[in-house]
């Protein structure tokens, strides 16, 4: 019994005291110097801090995105690419609102601000096409619905697993031996002790199963009514845009503008038609919806604490249903708003055509049937004409006077607005989050109570069972006795173990309470971070584009060797030239771009390889001409050198001294061009020019064009280099500049 309880014991402790506070990690900006010779060590640091950078600063915008669901809208809005990966690691987004505090009616719709007019006839073809798939799409949302209920693990009723270890044969076997009236107390204990075991708390099939079927018809209905919704809102684009046609298009003949005028009031009715459909339908499933809400919440106060968390899959699926309907009657007013606002404009161009007719017929009447005017009548016309644009001038100042200050007033009204809402919408994921963890934990409870009550039971029943087999012939009158001393032990020790077990949960309580108090401090700080981030941003940005500037500079030379050795080099001119225009603001870019050899950059440079190759052909006329110094001895001298260079055992490549070597101790151009090469072939293409520059007489003037081409790489690189260092340093310096 003892280790029975100590295992209980590890048990909780591994399932409620397994948390560890995860470490917040500061974010910040490094770049790659690429300045060479710096230390592996301190290119380390740098890739690991921008390691540490990304993966902190995509887990946190993640995690906040689906806690707040407009943080993830207007993240969707204005990066690229950003719903695609919020989509592919959240799922798809839907819109957060809070839980009514009333049923809601039955043709209630939410009305919002109008919204403009721009790109009106795009977004109703867009909703046409889209109609057929958001249908498709919320059936699958209602079977992801039924699927979400029957995820809640069941757990076995205790009654029916110690039936099942009830006494094993040899105990049986080991009572029959005995005498009756040993076996008759042996039973009677037995079935004293099943009658104190529970028999469980097991969730009812029939709740489950009304669950089951109320989740899949509200489901069902949901889906049918936001398709309708949407098919509103497509009727309802389809009409602005036959309207707007109607209005704007003046050139056409009677005929085709009946045609048009009938063709907007076709649409005019398929728009009321659709919208009494999604009204009708939006009423259905708010019926539906408010049923299942009242079927969980009659749950709730009836159901065992086994059936929490099909409760819990219920009232989300609640939650996401409503927050549905809702989106889709916003959509519904937003574009009847938008209807009404086209309509308005439409009379108010039809009054404004009348007023100027009349206007016409009072200066000159009977204007419509004569030909050419008269000179009285056209400067009345114009003097009218003129007033009627100082007037309309006026009344646009004061009008345009009035909407600025109106449109102060709503940016402060809809900032004020903004922030409640995210206030409430964090309270509601916080609430929303400490009630699941809550229903976890008492479950686990539950789980570990019941596996230690049956552990606990069976290792007393076997110990009574062998206890009174054992003493059944010798000790009748002591079973008595020792039978009520072992109650009377067993119920002090669970009573021990109850009050011990109860001052753990009290205090795995306050453990988790602290735990959640130190997580929302954690993302209060993460918040203030990210908004000191953003006031360093501007600084790091022009960082970044100097670097960026450098890096390309930098592939382009890598790219701009020429296919072969004979190729021809790619000129780097539209690279410096793009770098410049980029870096217009930056002076000191701007001279280091400008210190880049013209040769480089009409011509271009050629790669380490090509380099490589054409020195095996400077070395090999160099090794001919080695003897002839800078007088150019005689045909006899040239004979000698040629002979010497064919006889001329050297290695392919001679490492030079780590000390180094004085250039008046290289009087052998062998040596030299074995150094050379050994350095060319290791990528010191600097070491190896200046091998070549020790060279003298006829084997230097070989070596001239080879040198001059190895010059303009070297004086490329070093150019792209300081500007790469440069944007190093820059952008390390806005980084180190964070308190």
């Amino acid at each position: 019994m003892w280790r029975s309880c100590r295992r209980a014991g590890t048990l909780i402790q591994k399932c409620l005291c397994g948390r560890t506070p995860c470490p917040s990690t500061h974010a910040k900006r490094c770049y790659s110097a690429g300045i060479p010779g710096s230390g592996p060590s301190a290119a380390g640091k740098v890739v690991g801090g921008g390691l540490l950078v990304v993966v902190g600063g995509l887990g946190g915008t993640v995690l906040y995105a689906s806690w707040d669901p407009r943080f993830r809208s207007s993240l969707e809005q204005n990066v690229p690419y950003a719903d695609k990966l919020l989509g592919a690691v959240l799922g798809p987004s839907v819109p957060f609102l809070p839980m009514p505090s009333k049923k809601p009616g039955a043709g209630d719709l939410n009305p919002i601000a109008p919204i403009k007019k721009k790109h009106t006839d795009e977004r109703a073809a867009t909703a046409t096409a889209q109609a057929p798939v958001k249908q498709e799409d919320r059936s699958s949302e209602a079977s992801v619905i039924l699927s979400s209920i029957g995820e809640a693990p069941s757990m076995p009723a205790p009654g029916v697993t110690n039936a099942a270890t009830g006494p094993k044969p040899g105990h049986e076997g080991a009572g029959a031996s005995g005498h009756d009236g040993g076996g008759a107390a042996h039973k009677e204990h037995e079935c004293e002790s099943c009658k104190h075991e529970p028999s469980g708390d097991a969730p009812p099939a029939a709740l489950s199963k009304n669950l089951e079927e109320a989740v899949a018809r509200s489901g069902l209905v949901t889906a049918q009514a936001v398709g309708a919704q949407d098919a509103a809102t497509a009727a309802i684009g389809t009409y602005i845009s036959c309207l707007r046609h109607a209005m704007e298009d003046e050139a056409m003949s009677p005929e085709e503008k009946t045609e048009q005028w009938q063709s907007v009031r076709e649409a005019l009715a398929a728009r009321d038609r659709a919208v009494h459909e999604a009204s009708q339908a939006q009423r259905v499933a708010q019926e539906e919806v408010v049923k299942l809400q009242g079927l969980v919440e009659e749950a709730r106060g009836t159901a065992a604490p086994a059936a929490a968390p099909r409760l819990q899959a219920a009232g989300s699926s609640v939650r996401r249903m409503l927050s549905e309907l809702q989106g889709g009657s916003s959509r519904v007013e937003a574009a009847q708003t938008e209807a009404r606002l086209v309509s308005q404009y439409q009379e108010m161009a039809e009054r404004a055509k009348e007023e100027f007719r009349q206007e016409l017929e009072s200066i000159v009447p009977g204007w419509q049937g004569r030909g050419d005017l008269n000179k009285e009548e056209l400067n009345a016309l114009l003097l009218h004409a003129h007033r009627r644009t100082e007037q309309l001038r006026r009344e646009l100042a004061e009008r345009q006077a009035l909407e600025e200050h109106r449109l102060v007033l709503a940016r402060e009204q809809q900032r004020t607005v903004d922030q409640r809402g995210l206030e409430e919408a964090l309270a509601t994921a916080l609430h929303q989050q400490r009630q699941e963890l809550v229903v976890a934990q008492q479950r686990k409870i539950e789980e570990l109570k019941d596996a230690m009550e049956m552990e606990m039971r069976t290792q007393l029943r076997r110990a009574t069972a062998a206890h009174s087999d054992h003493l059944q012939e010798a000790l009748k009158l002591q079973a008595f006795e020792l039978g009520n001393s072992h109650k009377k032990e067993l119920t002090d020790k669970m009573v021990e173990q109850d009050l011990m077990f109860r001052r753990e949960i009290l205090d795995q309580r306050d453990s988790f309470t602290q735990d959640i108090n130190k997580a929302f401090a954690q993302v209060h700080g993460i918040r203030n971070a990210v908004d000191g981030l953003a006031e360093r941003e501007e600084i790091a940005k022009k960082a970044h584009s100097l670097w960026l500037a450098g890096e390309a500079l930098r592939t382009a030379l890598a790219e701009a060797g020429p296919d072969g050795p004979d190729g021809p080099c790619v000129p780097l001119a539209k690279h410096v030239d793009a770098a410049r225009a980029v870096l217009a603001e930056s002076e000191f870019a701007q001279v280091v771009t400008g210190a880049v050899p013209s040769e480089s950059r009409e011509r271009g440079v050629y790669s380490l390889e090509a380099l490589r190759h054409r020195f095996r052909s400077v070395r090999r006329l160099a090794r001919r001409v080695a003897l002839i110094d800078e007088t150019r001895n005689s045909l006899y001298q040239y004979f000698l050198s040629y002979v010497q260079a064919a006889l001329m055992l050297e290695p392919a490549t001679l490492k030079p001294p780590a000390e180094g070597v004085a250039v008046e101790e290289l009087g052998d151009a062998f040596r030299v061009l074995a150094y050379a090469a050994f350095c060319l072939e290791h990528g010191d293409l600097e070491q190896a020019a200046r091998f070549v520059t020790a060279l003298r007489g006829e084997a230097r003037r070989v070596a001239d064009s080879w040198l001059h081409e190895a010059r303009l790489t070297l004086e490329t690189r070093q150019a792209i280099a300081l500007l790469t260092a440069h944007a190093s340093a820059v952008g390390l310096a806005a980084t180190h500049a964070q308190p």
